[in-house]
């Protein structure tokens, strides 16, 4: 699949992941037994970092999921990420259905969010749904959770936070029809970025009125191109001095991700960070 299709379905995701909403997507198993993106084919352990403490636990956790698919026909499994320093402000939850539609087995994720969920209750609510072996915040990162049929996950949940919307939104399925509808929009998001004239920086701001409600008012964590593209929402810009920031932005000409600076009608590159080099840069009114 082309890139700038892998871009569509990353945009998609940010943009529920910016509004709270919880991102439903799914995941099959190829010929050599290894998780594949539904959307695009593509080996979901080769988009994982493995040179840091942090990549390497989380790919021992990705294994394990596999794992288990592979192992099971039926069942749920849940992976609670707490805040890591530098990387996660707030904890993720995955939740994984093993499915079966068509006669093909799939593997149904929603990732979602929980602002309010403390460290100590991430800590806590593994050990209610059936993570009696959990002994730690590193060791819940490492372990996603099988759950016994009998347990609600979302109700053991409620035990800590208001989970009235995400329940409302994944027992009515509107979590599915949102992420038609963001990537639809980011389909659309993706032709218009290709204009000449309206912005030659992957990633920055789009300036078009079709996609000023494409993102939320919430944050979502800056990630390195090997795990997705897309690097920026509205709220990320600022003002520093007589320039305007757009934070986390890729750079199509190096490369790397980069605070890139907007002034004199165009937008930058910084040297420091980057290749210095520029493009024309047209503001909204």
């Amino acid at each position: 699949m082309s890139t700038a299709e892998n871009q569509v379905y990353n945009y998609a995701s940010e943009s529920l992941e910016s509004k709270r909403i919880p991102d439903p997507y799914p995941y099959l198993l190829n010929k050599d037994g290894k998780l594949i993106l539904a959307y695009t084919g593509e080996v979901v352990q080769d988009h994982i970092e493995r040179q840091t403490y942090l990549g390497q636990v989380e790919f021992n956790g990705l294994i394990k999921l596999q794992n288990w698919f592979i192992e099971n026909d039926s069942g749920k499994m849940i992976w609670i990420s707490p805040p890591y320093p530098g990387e996660y402000e707030v904890p993720k939850i995955i939740v994984s259905e093993i499915i079966e539609e068509n006669k093909v087995k799939i593997l149904f994720n929603r990732a979602i969010v929980v602002d309010d969920l403390l460290p100590t209750d991430c800590f806590l609510y593994a050990r209610d749904l059936n993570g009696n072996f959990i002994d730690s915040l590193e060791s819940l990162r490492a372990n996603p959770i099988a759950l016994n049929e009998n347990i609600d996950w979302l109700e053991e949940l409620s035990q800590y936070i208001d989970v009235s919307m995400v329940r409302e939104f994944i027992e009515s399925g509107r979590d599915k029809v949102e992420k038609e509808k963001a990537i639809r929009k980011a389909r659309l998001f993706v032709a218009e970025a290709k204009k000449p004239g309206v912005n030659n920086l992957r990633g920055a701001k789009i300036i078009h009125p079709d996609f000023e409600d494409f993102y939320g008012d919430k944050s979502f964590r800056c990630k390195p191109r090997n795990i997705t593209a897309f690097q920026t929402l509205f709220k990320n810009s600022q003002q520093i001095g007589g320039k305007e920031i757009l934070k986390c932005v890729e750079c199509p000409f190096c490369h790397k991700i980069v605070d890139a600076e907007i002034y004199d009608g165009e937008i930058h590159c910084p040297a420091d960070k980057g290749c210095g080099k520029s493009a024309p840069y047209q503001k909204a009114d």
